[in-house]
C-alpha cells in the first residue's frame, strides 16, 4: 500500500526537508477552516476530549482543534523534532497549555491503550504505514471514540494549480491514497468502520510570484521529490503555463480539493 516514507534514505530526506521550512511552514502553508467546523458538528456537544493529532507538523491545525473544541488534552505527535517544537511554541503563544508535544513516528508511537476519545491527521496520512496507523489508532481509541482523516486523493492532487501546471506533479506524487485503498483498509482492520465521507472543495486565489515562493521554499514536500536543477527548470515552465492559462498572472484562481475520512472505534 502506498503513503509510507518506505526505505531509510527516503525517510532522512523527509526529514531535512521538514526540518528546513519549520519555521515558515505556517506561513507557506494553506490552513482550512472547513475541517475544523465539521469535526465540530459531528461530534456534537461532547464531553472534554482526550485527542491526539498525529503528524501535527507546525500545530496549525492544532491551534484551530483547541480553540473550538472541548479538548481536555492533546497529544501532538510528529515524526520531525523542528516541526513539533514549532508546533509547541505555537500553542503556547496562543495561550494554550493542555498539550504534550510527543516525538514519534507513527510505527513508534505508544499511547494507553483504550485511552482517547479522538484522532485526528490534516494532510500527513500520506506519511505513514496505513495498515499501522489504523491498527495503532485502534488500539488507543476508546469504542465509540472517532478518527478524523483529512487529506487529499490523487484525483484532487491532479486538478490543483500544482497538478495541472507544474511540469512532473503528478507524476512525483505518488504518496497519496485513492479513496477505496482506505475504504479497503479500514475494511481489513477489525474494530474500525467508516462513519462518513464528505469532500471539499475551495476557491484559491494567488499570485504566480507568491506561487514561485512557494516552490522555492518547497511548501508541498513534492518539490523535494525534485533535484534543485530539476525543480528550476521545472519552475520555468510552471511559471509559462500559468501565463498561458491564466489571463491575470496576479490573480490566479484555481479549486483545490480534499477529503474526511471519518472513522468510528467500534466493540471489538
Amino acid at each position: 500500500m502506498k503513503g509510507s516514507e518506505t526505505g531509510g534514505t527516503a525517510r532522512e530526506e523527509m526529514q531535512s526537508h521538514f526540518s528546513q521550512i519549520a519555521n515558515a511552514y505556517r506561513d507557506l502553508r494553506t490552513t482550512d477552516i472547513e475541517p475544523i467546523l465539521y469535526i465540530k458538528e459531528k461530534l456534537g456537544n461532547p464531553s472534554p476530549l482526550r485527542a491526539l493529532d498525529i503528524g501535527c507538523g507546525a500545530g496549525r491545525y492544532d491551534v484551530l482543534l483547541m480553540e473550538r473544541l472541548p479538548i481536555q488534552s492533546l497529544t501532538c505527535a510528529d515524526a520531525n523534532p523542528d516541526m513539533l517544537e514549532e508546533a509547541k511554541r505555537h500553542l503556547a503563544e496562543s495561550g494554550f497549555a493542555g498539550f504534550e508535544a510527543l516525538v514519534s513516528r507513527v510505527e513508534d508511537l505508544s499511547i494507553k491503550e483504550g485511552s482517547l476519545d479522538c484522532i485526528f491527521t490534516f494532510n500527513a496520512v500520506h506519511h505513514f504505514d496505513f495498515k499501522t496507523f489504523l491498527r495503532k489508532s485502534k488500539a488507543f481509541l476508546t469504542t465509540g471514540g472517532r478518527v478524523f482523516i483529512y487529506t487529499r486523493l490523487p484525483e484532487q492532487n491532479e486538478m490543483s494549480i500544482w497538478g495541472r501546471c507544474f511540469p512532473g506533479f503528478n507524476e512525483k506524487e505518488t504518496r497519496l491514497f485513492e479513496l477505496e485503498e482506505m475504504e479497503r483498509g479500514v475494511g481489513e482492520t477489525e474494530g474500525l468502520e467508516v462513519e462518513e465521507i464528505r469532500r471539499f472543495q475551495y476557491q484559491r486565489v494567488s499570485s504566480l510570484e507568491r506561487l514561485l515562493a512557494q516552490v522555492r521554499e518547497k511548501h508541498y514536500s513534492t518539490f523535494s521529490l525534485y533535484s534543485a536543477d530539476d525543480r528550476e527548470e521545472a519552475a520555468e515552465r510552471f511559471a509559462s503555463n500559468v501565463r498561458r492559462d491564466f489571463p491575470d498572472p496576479d490573480n490566479v484562481r484555481w479549486l483545490d480539493g480534499n477529503i474526511m475520512v471519518e472513522l468510528r472505534r467500534t466493540p471489538a
